[in-house]
């Protein structure tokens, strides 16, 4: 549990000091919540999902860029984020709602693409699909709840990458 990782980070339980130091901390400003709060906290765990995502392909010669977000960008906490890989191999894109938009696959720089929608609440790719690349794709996520994020996948049709999120 929680408690587990606590201790393995920290060198200490949840019992041993949450009546000890933690609050005399809190009070002094010195921390803001009790680190044990913030491991319990919801989307705590999803991190853990987001970097076997950004694992499962080559960490070096990422590029951010936003104009691969063609139309659809959003503003503020709807605002899209991307980044592509600087030989060609994928891109992906953040949506942190479910709403449509255009994406640009030039710098792909292949004939298919391999697509896949990541969602980092359950860690688990959930729609995937291969089309011809025109240049540019309009997606929407499989759920389009405000609530729910989504990270668009789209793989070179020649790479022999596993499932995102995968080794």
């Amino acid at each position: 549990g929680t408690n587990d990782l606590t201790q393995t980070a920290f060198g200490f339980s949840r019992d041993d000091v949450e009546g000890k130091f933690i609050p005399s901390y809190i009070a002094q400003g010195i921390i803001q919540v009790s680190p044990f709060e913030a491991i319990d906290r919801p989307g705590a765990f999803h991190a853990g999902f987001l970097r076997r995502l950004m694992e499962s392909r080559p960490l070096s010669g990422r590029i951010p860029d936003p104009s691969l977000v063609m139309a659809g960008q959003g503003e503020k906490g709807e605002y899209m984020t991307a980044f592509r890989d600087s030989c060609g191999r994928y891109l992906m894109v953040y949506f942190p709602v479910g709403k449509s938009a255009t994406i640009r696959t030039t710098d792909l720089r292949c004939k298919k693409i391999r697509f896949w929608w990541f969602n980092p609440r359950t860690g688990k790719t959930e729609v995937s699909w291969k089309t011809g690349n025109s240049g540019a794709v309009t997606v929407t996520p499989p759920s389009t709840l405000e609530s729910h994020d989504w990270v668009l996948v789209a793989d070179n049709g020649t790479s022999r990458f596993r499932k995102p999120g995968r080794k």
